[in-house]
This record gives C-alpha cells, sequence and structure tokens, in this order.
C-alpha cells in the first residue's frame, strides 16, 4: 500500500557483526516509482541520525539499490551497488542483497541473477541497534507496491541459491 508499513524491533539475531554476512531478500510489485527513495527493506535510523547499518530500496526512477554502512558517523555508505536498469511496474521481481564482511564482497540479484557486486566493500557493518522497516523510510516516505516473503539470512546466499529460490510456480511469488 501506500501507506503501510512493517517495524521488527532490533534483537541480538540481527547483529550482522557477529556472523559477518547477510542475505536480504524479497519478492516485490512496485506499483509507482517513489519521487525519492522508495525503502523495501532497510535497518537504519530515521531522519538525519545516520544510525544507518544496510538498505535494500528502490531509487527514484525505478533501480534497486543495496548500500551497507561501517559508521555510524555519517551515511555515506562503503558498498553502494545498482541495478542495471529500472525495475518494471506491476510485475513480481525477487530482489536480493548479499554482503560478506570475511571477504569484502557486496552484490545486488535480481530474479537470481547478479547485476552488481563489489569485492572491496567493508568487512564490518555498524551495529546501531536500530528496527528493521519494511516499506517506510521513517520520516515519511513509503514504498508503493507490495513486498512478500521477506527473508534475512546470516550468511551470503550464493547465485545457485537464488536460482533455486527464484523459479515460481504460479503468478504469485513462492
Amino acid at each position: 500500500g501506500r501507506s503501510d508499513y512493517v517495524q521488527i524491533l532490533d534483537s541480538p539475531s540481527l547483529d550482522v557483526s557477529v556472523e559477518r554476512a547477510i542475505t536480504v531478500e524479497a519478492w516485490i510489485k512496485i506499483h509507482s516509482y517513489p519521487s525519492g527513495v522508495g525503502h523495501l527493506v532497510a535497518k537504519w535510523g530515521p531522519g538525519s541520525d545516520y544510525d544507518d547499518e544496510w538498505t535494500l530500496q528502490l531509487e527514484r526512477g525505478g533501480r534497486a539499490c543495496w548500500a551497507v554502512n561501517s559508521s555510524t558517523a555519517n551515511w555515506s555508505p562503503d558498498a553502494v551497488l545498482y541495478s542495471k536498469s529500472n525495475l518494471p511496474l506491476n510485475q513480481w521481481i525477487h530482489l536480493a542483497g548479499v554482503w560478506n564482511g570475511r571477504n569484502a564482497f557486496a552484490a545486488i540479484y535480481i530474479d537470481g541473477k547478479m547485476e552488481s557486486s563489489t569485492s572491496s566493500a567493508v568487512r564490518t557493518i555498524a551495529h546501531t541497534g536500530q528496527a528493521i522497516r519494511l516499506g517506510w523510510d521513517g520520516v515519511g516516505g513509503y514504498f508503493d507496491g507490495v513486498i512478500d516473503e521477506v527473508q534475512i539470512s546470516n550468511r551470503a546466499l550464493t547465485s545457485g541459491e537464488f536460482n533455486l529460490i527464484t523459479k515460481p510456480s504460479s503468478e504469485s511469488p513462492p
């Protein structure tokens, strides 16, 4: 919806610094592109508090973005990856962001295919104690669409694992 969101309070099980890897994934259906940023799934502080860890979001115009941050001193993400093109409207899309601090690797996947990656990402992600928010930026910007089947894993999934996940058997997400 246009003003719906989910907030998940912080928990020790969501502390990325312990496992040093994370995969954030979701099925999304975009109704309209945001005029600013449309946060899909993110662990960040509201406004300009700079309490940001990671975000999987939709940029103005429809490009997907995965960003991770190693410092709470400012929001200048250490790894920012974008999809190659705008995501289509009104279609189910599987979107995933992966980070592995052991080898400083980060990647963004669209429908199981790696769109962009870097091997010079940070080796640690800031731990802020902030909530995870689905569909809302914390200050008034909502994602206009549907977010389904959100999964957060404490390891970096591989392309082969996404290929298994992203083979839907019907029109709706698996």
